[in-house]
């Protein structure tokens, strides 16, 4: 990060504020630019930017954890009709169509056997 003059936000729980802090005082560093420090696992913890934002939601584990939500703010999708072309795909009805990639599909029958 060098040369870096704007302000960083550092997401992370409390403990790795404490570890940054005590890092740099121990070794009398700066980074010289300011550090933000936002605690992710706060319960009201929710920040976001322009593209973006991230909140948590509390799991039911052994022991306290935390699940973070990614949420992208609806961006604008531009076609990319050069490369469209240049991969020999003509203009034409194809172009606006949409594609759905599944992880997995699953009949009724592996539901039924595997269960909700």
């Amino acid at each position: 990060m060098l040369g870096r003059t704007e302000p960083l936000d550092v997401i992370a729980p409390v403990q790795t504020q404490r570890f940054i802090t005590a890092t740099l005082e121990n070794s009398d560093s700066s980074p010289g630019y300011t550090l933000n420090f936002i605690d992710s696992e706060a319960p009201d913890f929710c920040w976001q930017d322009q593209n973006f934002e991230v909140t948590n939601v509390a799991l039911s584990h052994r022991v306290p954890c935390r699940a973070y939500v990614f949420t992208e703010h609806n961006i604008e999708r531009q076609l990319l009709q050069d490369k469209l072309k240049e991969d020999g795909i003509e203009p034409g009805p194809n172009w606006g169509s949409h594609v759905l990639i599944h992880e997995a599909t699953y009949t009724q029958d592996v539901a039924d056997r595997v269960g909700p």
